[in-house]
């Protein structure tokens, strides 16, 4: 059994752990949540009751105007009367033998009803060290390491600990697993909030530059988020070219990890303020640098459903690129944001376009004739060929090769529905290069393709089978991968069409 916690107004649908609960509960799995409101009256009546050992009623009044001040978060109301207690306000009467507090001088007081200014009272109290560890602390984030803290502050980690001692005994941090962190994000916030706002950048410049200095090479891509987070939070204080130049990339770095993890929106925000740091003639000194941030960019505005934005970028990067490796990266999402606009003519057009540069000029409407003349071509091919002898084929590693079956791969999705013979053209287009340059994950994808076209165009079913299995062993014995949950759905579509095609040929003869 697993026991966690979270804020959900900190917690939005779409974050991973709504996402994981969910699976959980598809996956038959028992997820049972405990909402946890604030204090109500009596409660917190009870807390300050056992707390200051008195009768309910005695502590009635100050339990109220804790509950106004704190609005029943138990923190707060345990951080509230620790204040209480520092100031003077809330005494030990040791003649007595009880706690004494004049609810009328802690009216006087007045006590603000924002926590956060609560607790910047509670910290400034501190000494001066604790105060300035604190500060760092929390423009490091709510934990962190105390390896990293400490070469922040530029002490060791023994003089760590006794800094912070204080704020360890206000119970305003605490030490876990060789790290500090706040009690509490209020904390944190207050923390920050010491830190004159005019000067919170050039902190986080500072710490981004010491991360980056000092982060050994081994680890730089586990540290890559830690680094970009606090350097981008200093942009504008960066002036050297060289500096903002490596910033660029390492916040290209940090959007490609966002990227491969599904974070779309996160590694947008990389990929723009990468792109926001070099200057247009970097195009002349550092083009793989600011094609990759625009390429990118493009992609996960795609993702993220900003079409216009990713139209007008990908148009841009058309018009500059020179490289055809380039040229087929901004073919591929083209082709996917016109798919994605419902607008398959225009896809088709932009993969045209694309092998034109090849030397590959197709029209968007082929006669039945060229497309038939594709195919023989390479039916001819594959019969001259064995299936063991075709499935051991080398793997493709020419760049270019890979780059141009993935433009045709992705060509074929809108030109199954534009136009057949083009479909036809581009699949045979395939599986050409395949066998001229060796099998990839496409290569899989294409032989599908064929039997589909064989069988239900062809009449050719005997065939069909042999390359619709040739394309499952390619999968199954080499590994190609890839696009399984693309092409799966695609053949299962086809399947029984084949299947009943099949069965009537073989009732006729």
């Amino acid at each position: 059994m697993l026991i966690g916690a979270y804020r959900d107004n900190e917690v939005a649908a779409a974050h991973p752990l709504m996402r994981k609960l969910d699976a959980i509960k598809t996956a038959g799995g028992k997820v049972a949540e405990i909402k946890l409101s604030p204090l109500a009256q009596e409660h917190l009546g009870q807390l300050v009751a056992d707390a200051l050992r008195c009768e309910l009623e005695r502590a009635a009044p100050l339990a109220k105007l804790v509950q106004v001040k704190t609005d029943g978060n138990a923190f707060f109301a345990i951080q509230f009367l620790s204040s209480l207690v520092e100031e003077g306000l809330l005494t030990f009467d040791h003649d007595g033998a009880r706690w004494s507090w004049d609810i009328d001088r802690i009216h006087a007081k007045g006590y603000t009803d924002n926590v956060v200014d609560l607790m910047v009272g509670k910290l400034t109290r501190l000494p001066t060290e604790a105060q300035n560890a604190l500060q760092q602390l929390a423009c490091l984030g709510n934990i962190a390491e105390s390896t990293a803290l400490s070469m922040v502050l530029g002490i060791s980690e023994e003089q760590l600990d006794t800094t912070l001692w204080p704020a360890r005994h206000q119970e305003l941090v605490e030490r876990v697993a060789g790290a500090y962190r706040f009690v509490h994000d209020r904390v944190q916030e207050a923390a920050y909030g010491l830190i004159p706002e005019q000067l919170r950048g050039e902190a986080h410049l500072r710490i981004g530059r010491l991360l980056a200095a000092r982060t050994s090479p081994e680890k730089r891509d586990e540290a890559t988020f830690e680094i970009v987070n606090q350097l981008n939070r200093g942009l504008g204080l960066i002036t050297s070219v060289d500096e903002r130049e490596q910033a660029a990339e390492l916040n290209l770095a940090a959007g490609r990890r966002a990227n491969a993890s599904t974070a779309y929106v996160s590694a947008l925000s990389y990929f723009i303020a990468g792109r926001g740091l070099l200057a247009e003639d970097c195009w002349e000194r550092r083009c793989e640098l600011i094609f990759a941030l625009d390429l990118h960019r493009a992609e996960c505005e795609l993702l993220t459903g900003a079409l216009s934005d990713a139209e007008n970028h990908l148009a841009a990067l058309s018009a500059r690129v020179t490289d055809m490796a380039d040229r087929a990266g901004v073919a591929r999402l083209g082709i996917d944001l016109y798919l994605t606009l419902n607008q398959p003519s225009r896809s088709v057009a932009v993969g045209l376009e694309y092998l034109r540069y090849l030397g590959i000029s197709w029209s968007p409407h082929p006669t039945d004739e060229e497309a038939r003349r594709a195919y023989q071509r390479v039916w001819s091919e594959l019969g001259q060929r064995a299936t063991e002898e075709l499935i051991a084929l080398p793997l493709m590693t020419d760049p270019a090769s890979l780059a141009a079956l993935d433009v045709l791969n992705r060509l074929s999705s809108p030109a199954q529905y534009t136009d057949l013979n083009l479909y036809t053209l581009v699949v045979c287009q395939m599986l050409r290069l395949t066998l001229d340059r060796g099998n990839s994950d496409a290569s899989a994808v294409a032989y599908g393709r064929l039997g589909m076209i064989a069988g239900l165009r062809f009449g050719e079913y005997e065939g069909a089978y042999r390359v619709g299995q040739l394309a499952y062993e390619l999968v199954e014995q080499r590994g190609l991968w890839r696009f399984q949950a693309v092409c799966v759905p695609e053949f299962r579509k086809y399947g029984h069409a084949l299947d009943k095609a099949y069965q009537n040929m073989l009732r006729t003869h």
